[in-house]
């Protein structure tokens, strides 16, 4: 539209377009910095699930909810029957009873553990043995005991032959001085003093003494000793019991441990003790014994009231029924159930179920989104946004896409955007050239000045020698009287279609050529946006450039004095279709 009425010669102020564009243009920014918010998204996803079938589900759940149609009504009824039923009822009726308490005091306890003891062991073997040996006459009671066995072992010790031909020996009229020989080893004096009297050196020393040397002599006094300790009693006796066939059983029992055994038992036997254990046995009852005892121990704690209560309760219907639930499945069932169906889960999930619907929906978490989400939509932000989201002022920024823009801001031309010379010029002299028909040499920025924001781009006359291009004869080095400055996107931006917009102001000298101008890398397409000297010319150039015959134009002229007493932004809309 723009273009048109600047066709028309019907151009708007600049300063009122600027404006309303800064403010379209602040406004659509603001549209998309909350489009992209935090605040827009939370509403979006709010909006999103409380609109979501999901959630309209989940109302509908809520406000059609029954108690008699949940999975807790029958587990309760169920829960009910089984609270009723007599074996679950006198379960635990015994369970918390003093009783059962009693019980398990008494079935762990000393006293029944004895009881148990005695009561199997008045039922053994032993005991009735014992029982019955104390009803037997006296010479059978004897014959039975150990006492009697003692008694047997000593007679048969006493009549074995070697026991019997020990004492037999000893008993013998010569033992004294037989033991009185052995006591002085009469035996081994009397050998060594034979062995003496004929050894060879106490021959030989006896036949060299004379009969009167003899008499007074060791030899004879060694002589006279052996003969006189053979002729004694002592020894004959003992030569004669050496040679008794019942010296070899008495040495083979004379200091042994058989022997003494034997001794020991002799003496026990014909001692008073054993006279009076036999007696003890003869004599004794079955009330002598430790067994009736025990047995009268028995029938007291039988009587206890301890064992008697242990006893009836043990045998009780109420026990046998406790014992057959306590940790039974049907037990642990009815108590899971009843954890549950009395657990503050189930009874809020009851309570809850059992309001009004409306009342439920109020107190949901979901009515709680669905007021949140109602208060958001009221919001001024999301009330303007959605506004003005799709609004056709914004058909513009909704368009176009900035890609290209200097706003001279900075001290020195940005190089990376601007070349200051002919593209042309750069890519094969690397140097600045102007047409043939200008006036003015195209210095490399000399002429550019920046400041508060404005790009100036200074015409002055002063005498420099530059490079000219003609098409006819290519490049050249001629002699110029002025110089100017251009600025040209050649070579970091090149853009077809699309709005492309300055805002610029022209000299006051009709005679100086000034243009911002588009041209590709041929002399057409070639476009003005604006080409002002005399007049103030809009227009553009198409055809094939290596046939310029084929070339056509089109310029619109105008008046140039408003242009050059202000800025004034001028654009062009460029599509496949046409120049706007």
């Amino acid at each position: 539209m723009a273009g048109i009425r600047a066709l028309l010669g019907l151009f708007p102020k600049t300063g009122d377009y600027e404006s309303r564009m800064n403010q379209l243009h602040e406004e659509f920014q603001e549209l998309l910095a909350f489009k992209h918010s935090k605040e827009l998204r939370e509403f979006h996803a709010l909006e999103a699930q409380v609109t979501s079938e999901e959630f309209l589900t989940k109302k509908k759940d809520i406000i059609d909810l029954r108690y008699k149609n949940t999975d807790d009504y029958p587990k309760e009824k169920e829960y009910q029957q089984l609270k009723k039923a007599s074996d679950i009822k006198l379960y635990y009726k015994i369970k918390n009873s003093e009783s059962l308490k009693h019980f398990r005091e008494v079935e762990n306890s000393e006293v029944l553990a004895r009881y148990n003891e005695l009561a199997a062991y008045t039922l053994s073997e032993a005991f009735i043995a014992v029982k019955a040996a104390a009803s037997l006459p006296a010479k059978v009671k004897f014959a039975q005991s150990d006492l009697a066995k003692t008694l047997d072992q000593y007679q048969k010790q006493k009549s074995s032959d070697p026991i019997k031909s020990y004492f037999a020996f000893t008993r013998h009229k010569l033992y004294p001085l037989y033991q009185k020989a052995v006591q002085e080893d009469l035996a081994a004096r009397i050998e060594k003093l034979e062995q003496l009297t004929n050894s060879a050196a106490f021959q030989e020393k006896w036949n060299s003494l004379s009969k009167s040397e003899r008499l007074g002599s060791e030899e004879f006094r060694q002589l006279t000793d052996l003969q006189t300790l053979k002729k004694t009693k002592v020894y004959k006796a003992f030569q004669k019991m050496q040679t008794s066939p019942l010296r070899a059983q008495y040495e083979s029992l004379q200091d042994s441990p058989e022997l003494e055994a034997f001794v020991d038992l002799e003496k026990f036997i014909q001692s008073d003790d054993f006279k009076r254990q036999r007696k003890a046995i003869e004599s004794k009852t079955f009330k002598n014994t430790p067994e009736f005892t025990q047995l009268q121990e028995y029938l007291k704690l039988k009587k206890s009231a301890d064992i008697a209560f242990y006893q009836k309760f043990g045998t009780s219907k109420e026990l046998k029924n406790f014992l057959a639930l306590d940790g039974s499945e049907r037990i642990q069932y009815f108590e899971e159930t009843e954890a549950y169906i009395t657990g503050d889960a189930c009874v809020k999930f009851k309570e809850y179920c059992l309001k009004s619907p409306k009342k439920r929906w109020a107190e949901s978490p979901e009515y709680e989104l669905v007021q949140d989400y109602e208060l958001a939509k009221k919001s001024e932000k999301i009330v303007w946004y959605h506004k003005a989201i799709n609004h056709k002022r914004f058909a513009w920024h909704r368009t176009w896409n900035l890609t290209f823009s200097d706003e001279f801001s900075e001290s020195k031309l940005d190089t990376s955007k601007w070349l200051t010379r002919y593209y042309w010029g750069d890519k094969m002299l690397k140097d600045t050239y102007s047409l043939s028909i200008d006036k003015h040499l195209v210095t490399d920025g000399s002429n550019i000045i920046l400041e508060n924001g404005r790009l100036h781009l200074v015409t002055q006359k002063e005498s420099v020698k530059g490079k000219s291009w003609d098409a006819r004869y290519g490049f050249s080095t001629r002699n110029f009287d002025y110089t100017s400055g251009l600025i040209n996107s050649a070579k970091s931006f090149r853009q077809r279609y699309g709005i492309f917009e300055a805002k610029l102001k022209v000299s006051h000298q009709p005679d100086l050529l000034q243009a911002f101008w588009m041209v590709g890398k041929t002399m057409v397409p070639h476009i003005d946006v604006v080409k002002a000297n005399r007049k103030l010319c809009l227009g553009n150039s198409w055809g094939d450039a290596r046939n310029l015959s084929s070339v056509q134009r089109f310029v619109k002229r105008r008046g140039r004095a408003k242009f050059a007493t202000q800025a004034t932004s001028l654009f062009i809309l460029w599509n496949g279709l046409q120049i706007s």
